[in-house]
């Protein structure tokens, strides 16, 4: 039930466009692709969408046909499909790996009614290049001629890895030295150590003060007694205060001294470091080089 209202709303936010002439690309359904191409499908419909100037719808097709309850190889389930998206022109189609080779079963969909379905073999090897080899033949199916390259039209080479990162034209950034050396946490955790210290000391010394007060203290009557009592427990429980704290603190200070002390030696050494961003068909980010001397 959440499902179909999910698909419900994402068909209801597709309809809102202008219908004219609009043409809807449903998500390709991939199975048996290999781990490395596992984000082919998404870049095959993404680059057919931009070759017929279309938009990608938000969910599969079977999502549709299962929330409309028609079967998909009927004219009016494709009608009510196109007229869910408010498109004149929808396409759909699966990808199914066998071995080097991969097939890819097109359907187009005109109002009207036009029906055109066509099984196309792609052999690149990766992302990309499967998506340009099958607008380059997909192209003849919509009556588009793709553009041109050196490589042929339109098929790029398997050299033209979407996973291999492009640097920006942003220029590499050099890290000045001078910006390293001990950091906040380091000192953070020395004056937490040091105040830790203090606090534990001044529990101790009043324990000390407490156990005085005892030793002095008069046990004539049954209330001094009492008295006593309650005396040397506030002092048992402020000596184990003191000492937990005096403990914790002097530990945080060592950790944070050897922490400055091992940032102050790198930062004494003499090193650089280049940052370049890059981005790529996965996504972008930026990589560190590092060298000491």
């Amino acid at each position: 039930m959440i499902r179909r209202v999910v698909v419900l709303a994402c068909l209801l936010v597709a309809s809102s466009a202008h219908a004219e002439d609009r043409t809807t690309v449903f998500p390709f359904t991939a199975t048996g692709m290999p781990a490395h191409l596992s984000g082919a499908s998404a870049a095959m419909t993404r680059a057919l969408a931009v070759m017929l100037g279309g938009e990608v719808a938000n969910v599969p097709i079977d999502d549709v046909t299962g929330l409309l309850s028609c079967n998909v190889e009927l004219t009016d389930c494709l009608e009510q499909i196109a007229g869910s998206v408010n498109a004149r022109m929808i396409v759909y189609g699966t990808i199914t790996a066998r071995g080097d080779r991969f097939e890819v079963d097109l359907v187009r969909f005109a109002i009207g009614p036009e029906r055109e379905q066509r099984k196309i073999v792609l052999t690149a090897r990766t992302e990309r290049a499967l998506a340009t080899e099958l607008v380059d033949k997909a192209g003849r199916m919509f009556g588009i001629t793709p553009a041109r390259t050196d490589d042929g039209p339109g098929v790029a080479s398997d050299d033209d890895s979407d996973t291999e990162p492009m640097p920006v034209t942003e220029p590499p950034r050099r890290l000045d030295s001078s910006q390293s050396g001990p950091t906040a946490g380091s000192y953070v955790l020395i004056g937490a150590g040091v105040i830790g210290l203090g606090v534990g000391t001044a529990f101790i010394v009043s324990a000390y003060a407490i156990q005085n007060d005892v030793e002095v203290a008069p046990t004539g009557t049954l209330g001094e007694l009492q008295a006593l009592a309650d005396l040397e427990d506030r002092g048992r429980t402020r000596m184990m205060l003191g000492i937990g704290l005096a403990s914790a603190g002097g530990i945080l200070a060592i950790v944070g001294i050897a922490r400055a002390a091992i940032e102050k030696r790198d930062q004494d050494a003499e090193r650089s470091a280049v940052v370049q961003p890059w981005i790529s068909g996965r996504g972008l980010g930026v990589a560190v080089s590092w060298r000491l001397r």
